[in-house]
């Protein structure tokens, strides 16, 4: 295990990881090299590298990693790092990515492979990560707020059709459950019958 301590490369290229936990890498303090390529990672937990104080090298390209969090790289850890790569990774491009592509635009020579590596998975003609935009204004409002004025707005539009379709057809209803509740036609016949 003290050697362990010691190791300044580890590679877990095609290993087939499919989970890293938070603290996978917190007994390895002189790490300076991770190589994780050909995985199938397809979530960082955030904070997974903090305890790699010296680590320089970070391959994590061609897993299935969509999100990629600003919690995952800290000032701290991007400050020490001199390549990063994450090509080759199904990323969504959201707000939430925002983050990744202005570090990315900034930071070039850190990422090691060349643009095409780097695609929106979401967008229909995978756009470049480095031509990815978005309107400020699409970003204002969390994910949470968007759904919640979406079922908001969903809830009175099916309230303001079923209020207009009653008022229209008020008297139908009105004759339907007139009939309903009068009684069976037999019994309506003897009643009207009796009555003559």
């Amino acid at each position: 295990l003290g050697h362990l301590h010691d190791l300044e490369t580890l590679s877990l290229a095609n290993s087939k990881l499919d989970f890293v936990s938070a603290t996978a890498f917190s007994n390895f303090p002189k790490l300076r090299v991770l190589n994780l390529r050909d995985n199938a990672i397809n979530v960082i937990p955030d904070g997974c590298f903090d305890p790699l104080t010296v680590l320089s090298h970070l391959d994590l390209s061609n897993n299935k990693i969509t999100v990629i969090s600003h919690r995952t790289f800290g000032e701290g850890l991007r400050a020490r790092l001199d390549v990063v790569d994450l090509g080759e990774n199904p990323i969504v491009c959201s707000c939430d990515l925002l983050w990744f592509r202005d570090w990315f635009m900034a930071d070039s020579k850190l990422f090691s492979v060349s643009d095409p590596d780097y695609q929106c998975h979401n967008t229909p003609a995978k756009t470049q990560l480095a031509d990815f935009t978005m309107h400020q204004q699409a970003c204002l409002l969390s994910r949470e707020v968007n759904e919640g004025i979406i079922f908001i707005c969903s809830f009175l539009t099916i309230t303001s059709t079923a209020a207009v379709l009653l008022f229209r057809y008020r008297w139908h209803l009105r004759l339907l459950l007139y009939e309903a509740f009068r009684g069976r036609p037999a019994v309506r016949a003897a009643y009207l019958r009796q009555n003559r």
